[in-house]
């Protein structure tokens, strides 16, 4: 018995631990990553600009829904194992950038993607920047020091890369800040 109380008082000390780490760190963040896929900036804009085909080539997307425009923005819904996100796209200038935002309040985290666009030799510069923000302590926590605060554009960006039938190396330029 005095055995199982010490483990409980291990975790608990543990888990305040990081729920105090947590609370200490700041809510929002930015992270940017960039990749050289070696397709054309119309073609990389093209798979961007259709967020509907992202189930062709992203794995973590399993249904994509239009839904009705948001603050005159086109919006849309994403089914992932995680759950629905709602998005919105809030800034469009083909082919250089592309800004999208999630559109749900209700989520522990949120921010948005800037999609910048540039030539690069026979190919394309493409850097993702999230400007984002995590609510709960413990998710702040796991965002900086499990998952790190890339590991979803990182993700991304390699199936935008295969997808375009190149591999690609994230480089990630800013992360946390």
């Amino acid at each position: 018995m005095a055995w199982a109380l010490s483990v409980i008082g291990v975790l608990v000390v543990m888990v305040s631990i990081v729920m105090f780490i947590g609370a200490r760190l700041p809510r929002d963040h930015v992270a940017a990553v960039r990749v050289r896929p070696t397709a054309p900036p119309d073609t990389v804009w093209a798979l961007l600009a259709d967020p509907y085909s992202a189930t062709s080539w992203r794995k973590d997307v399993r249904k994509i829904v239009r839904i009705p425009d948001i603050g005159g923005h086109e919006a849309w819904a994403e089914t992932t194992s995680s759950g629905v996100i709602t998005f919105e796209l809030i800034e469009s200038t083909p082919p250089l950038r592309r800004v999208t935002r999630i559109a749900d309040a209700s989520l522990p985290f949120g921010g948005q993607w800037e999609h910048d666009l540039a030539p690069s030799g026979t190919g394309t510069e493409l850097t993702v920047t999230e400007r984002g923000f995590v609510k709960p302590a413990l998710f702040r926590f796991m965002a900086r020091y499990v998952f790190g605060y890339t590991s979803t554009i990182n993700d991304y960006l390699v199936a935008l890369g295969a997808k375009l039938g190149a591999q690609v190396v994230p480089e990630v330029t800013v992360s946390g800040r």
